[in-house]
């Protein structure tokens, strides 16, 4: 049963992925009395559209790579109305503040929320995520000479004349002792409105897990 006097968490999910990401978290909390609420961002999960190409048989893979994704016409503000359109509805059925949870590419979604509607959340906790100077965007950050040691998949930063139409990224899930290993490592690495206000965010509380 959800508990009125505990916050809600909403969470949103990183590029490639989808609410599934958080098939365990979620219901963890609410065995907890927590409100927990995911979402499929635009352009991702049930609202993903593959191209045609792919849905041909026999796959044509240089037809498949050169295609224009639909997922491209996306927008930011579509992904961050969608965030915000959860969070309001989750406001007025708990009668609470949201914590915000972000992963990879979802901070700055998170971000571009965060900075729309504060008075509706109560921290923004950024796992393994983007948190942007304004006015950066994440291609700019992962080119920057600061995060040339932090181990960046070099897939972001592929070019179609640097990618073969026979090359493929294949998902994965995590071996479990790798899993259990990378949940041991997680830590609080930065905490507090302090470090939101020094990349000039409103004055809220965030907290950035590596």
């Amino acid at each position: 049963m959800v508990s009125a006097a505990k916050p809600a968490f909403v969470f949103v999910h990183g590029a490639w992925h989808n609410s599934g990401s958080w098939q365990f978290v979620a219901p963890a909390l609410e065995s907890h009395g927590y409100c927990a609420r995911t979402l499929d961002l635009p352009g991702a999960g049930k609202y993903a559209e593959p191209p045609q190409s792919y849905l041909r048989r026999p796959l044509r893979i240089e037809m498949f790579t050169r295609e224009h994704s639909p997922s491209a016409n996306i927008t930011q503000q579509q992904r961050t109305s969608a965030v915000i359109s959860l969070i309001e509805d989750v406001a007025e059925q708990t009668d609470q503040k949201v914590i915000l949870v972000a992963h990879s590419l979802g901070g700055i979604t998170a971000s571009a929320v965060a900075e729309t509607i504060p008075d509706h959340l109560l921290t923004v906790v950024y796992l393994a995520a983007f948190m942007l100077p304004p006015g950066m965007t994440a291609l700019e950050q992962i080119r920057h000479e600061s995060m040339a040691t932090a181990g960046v998949l070099p897939y972001f930063l592929l070019t179609r004349k640097k990618c073969k139409p026979s090359e493929s990224i294949r998902a994965h899930r995590m071996p479990p002792m790798r899993a259990s290993c990378a949940r041991r490592s997680l830590q609080i690495s930065a905490t507090k409105s302090t470090h939101g206000r020094s990349r000039g965010f409103t004055a809220m509380s965030r907290s950035v897990c590596f």
